[in-house]
């Protein structure tokens, strides 16, 4: 493959993208004008404005994206390569890292604006700025320490090893695993408090869910989202049969304990049918399979973007073309997720009924101001879940 295959397919998929976007915003336009479903003609209205707002943020952060990659193939990497000189494995490690901290700059505009603008505008973020800062500090740190120990073990395995290409893959496969488990434990709670949930009628009721699907409790824990959102949700932690059970403080206050039930029975249902480790295993897939590529690119294909075939320069390389790789073999992942989504519905429905599981779908979608309408062709392209009609056209109360 050609680097100049390369990069014409990166722009065509750039554009294909942007397509999409501005074809979900006519879309959506388009419905507005009709009558509303699902709720009332001011929230319907509300719900249609912030779809439109951040698809309209979307098509501007894809061609900030595109001038991202074309100033790093352009010369970009050539002059990190000339100020770092990756040539030891802590060298590598800062050229890296400086790679990312490069990217997170000129993105952070976007991300600033979407959180204190747009989330903002329509009542979801109530991260203050001082919050925001502590937070970033957070995931900056997160992303040196470990980020650069994980960083480093592949930069040496890629300096030593023959075939670095699997080893490499493996560590992350490793990785993709063990964040799982980590995450909620030691990650989560440095961004938000997690309490017990008080005992109650909820509390028995979730327990009686875990006994009669043969798990055990991990904990059940109310933790503070209301603090930066006022989305609803709600997740199950932890691998084998004890399960941490996660409720955002938001979801108690706005769904009955019924519906909380429900909820949870849905996610039961991806337990049931293993869906997290079709997600991991399709992930570690997609790994193994960057790193494959990566791994049989000839020297000429670096040397073309004027970088030496450093295992460095073929990092940030894999980097780069992640994400439009990722885009081509989104739609059949996606197809696959959300015939997940459908099956852990049906076990929802059957554990609380499926006239529970609509209501509090239904707030749900209200409270996360979730437009019911979406292009087929993006929603086949982008979601991983179905949309909210067809959700409910399923269960049979879509009115």
């Amino acid at each position: 493959m050609s680097f100049e295959l390369v990069v014409i397919l990166y722009f065509v998929l750039i554009i294909v993208r942007l397509y999409l976007d501005i074809m979900q915003v006519g879309y959506v336009s388009e419905r507005l004008q009709g009558q509303p479903v699902l709720m009332e003609q001011e929230r319907y209205m509300e719900a249609g404005r912030y779809e439109i707002a951040s698809k309209r943020l979307s098509i501007v952060t894809l061609l900030a994206e595109g001038a991202l990659f074309l100033f790093w193939i352009a010369g970009g990497l050539s002059w990190l390569e000339e100020a770092v000189e990756p040539n030891t494995l802590l060298s590598m490690v800062l050229f890296f890292l400086l790679f990312l901290g490069v990217n997170y700059v000129v993105m952070l505009p976007f991300e600033i604006y979407r959180i204190f603008e747009i989330e903002k505008r329509f009542g979801f973020s109530r991260v203050t700025p001082g919050l925001f800062v502590v937070d970033e500090l957070k995931k900056i740190a997160l992303t040196v320490i470990f980020g650069g120990a994980m960083l480093a073990a592949i930069f040496w395995i890629m300096s030593h090893l023959p075939y670095w290409w699997a080893w490499g893959a493996l560590v992350l496969v490793v990785l993709l695993f063990s964040i799982n488990l980590i995450y909620p434990l030691y990650i989560a709670p440095l961004f938000n408090t997690f309490k017990p949930l008080p005992e109650g009628e909820l509390s028995k009721r979730i327990n009686d869910l875990l006994r009669a699907h043969g798990l055990d409790s991990g904990g059940l824990f109310v933790v503070d989202a209301s603090k930066r959102d006022s989305r609803l949700n709600a997740y199950f932690a932890g691998f084998g049969r004890v399960k941490r059970v996660v409720l955002y403080d938001t979801l108690i206050e706005k769904l009955t304990v019924d519906e909380v039930v429900a909820v949870l029975g849905h996610e039961l249902g991806h337990l049931r049918n293993r869906d997290l480790w079709v997600r991991l295993v399709t992930s570690s897939i997609v790994v193994i399979g960057l790193f494959v590529l990566s791994g049989n690119l000839p020297d000429k294909f670096f040397m073309s973007v004027g970088v030496a075939p450093l295992p460095s320069a073929k990092l940030a390389l894999i980097w780069l073309l992640t994400q439009p790789l990722m885009f081509m073999i989104m739609p059949l992942l996606n197809r696959l997720y959300r015939h997940a989504e459908f099956a852990a519905d049906t076990h929802g429905a059957a554990l609380a009924g499926a006239e529970i599981l609509a209501s509090a779908l239904k707030k749900l979608g209200y409270e996360n101001k979730k437009f019911p309408y979406t292009h087929p062709l993006y929603e086949a392209i982008y979601y991983s879940h179905p949309s909210l009609l067809r959700r409910l056209e399923v269960l049979g109360h879509a009115s």
